[in-house]
């Protein structure tokens, strides 16, 4: 279950991004030919995935969130610290390649939450709209290529 239209309307491909068509794809993957599932899968995750991460990084985002955003975090984790806390450990959990999400779900009145997926997965095939996330290959990359022994 995806959640917004576009998971319900196929996108005109004349005018949608990239993007939103390989949500679509991921969102309905019960509709396209067996045949081809895995590899639009692991494609159209990829894609989406990571334009959704090189959107989020900005040399001038400030370091901390603010206004209802924060109100929001400080709601669902009791703290900004709580939450970047819980974030990288589940982020540190992951095993191989994966991502760990910050998203909303649709009850509980939009609340936040902080889940992980495997591979080419994305939150909206479960239900969850993302705000924001981060790749552990990123986070290898970030480290050198070298995985931090714990």
């Amino acid at each position: 279950m995806c959640l917004p239209k576009i998971a319900f309307q196929r996108p005109n491909p004349e005018k949608a991004s990239t993007a939103a068509l390989g949500l679509w794809l991921l969102c309905n993957l019960n509709k396209l030919p067996q045949e081809i599932k895995v590899a639009v899968h692991h494609n159209a995750g990829g894609h989406v995935n990571h334009s959704l991460f090189w959107r989020t990084m900005r040399p001038d985002a400030s370091a901390e969130p603010k206004g209802l955003f924060r109100d929001a975090i400080n709601r669902d984790f009791g703290s900004v610290e709580a939450f970047k806390s819980q974030f990288e450990e589940e982020g540190a959990k992951l095993f191989g390649s994966g991502w760990v999400w910050l998203v909303r779900i649709q009850k509980d009145d939009g609340k936040l939450e902080v889940i992980t997926t495997y591979g080419h997965d994305n939150p909206m095939m479960k239900g969850r709209f993302q705000l924001s996330c981060n790749s552990t290959e990123e986070l290898w990359a970030a480290e050198g290529g070298v995985l931090p022994v714990t």
